[in-house]
């Protein structure tokens, strides 16, 4: 589940982050990884997945860590109550994505 996640995440990222980052994180093959888990194309592969939890999700949470790093380190922007909200609601779900996924 926690996989799916992370995948249904990373789709949901801008354009703009992924754009940038992209020579950091492969978000193609998250978005793929999570399509494969969801459809069961094939069979899975233990050693595939086993990879994934045991090397894959440590470096994107070093990654997001970093990315999280550099933002807040940025000056503040005022942001509107509701904008404050969602920004908050989004790092909640990647860090307990990614929290969950190194259970």
């Amino acid at each position: 589940m926690c996989l799916l996640q992370i995948g249904e995440l990373a789709g949901g990222l801008s354009n703009e982050l992924r754009e940038e980052t992209k020579e950091r994180m492969q978000w193609g093959l998250i978005r793929g990884m999570r399509n494969w888990i969801a459809h069961s194309y094939n069979e899975m592969d233990d050693e595939i997945i086993w990879d994934t939890v045991s090397i894959n999700i440590p470096l994107l949470l070093r990654f997001c860590n970093e990315i999280i790093e550099q933002e807040n380190s940025k000056p503040q922007q005022i942001l509107s109550n509701n904008d404050r909200a969602v920004a908050e609601t989004e790092k909640t779900s990647v860090h307990e994505a990614i929290r969950d996924a190194n259970k």
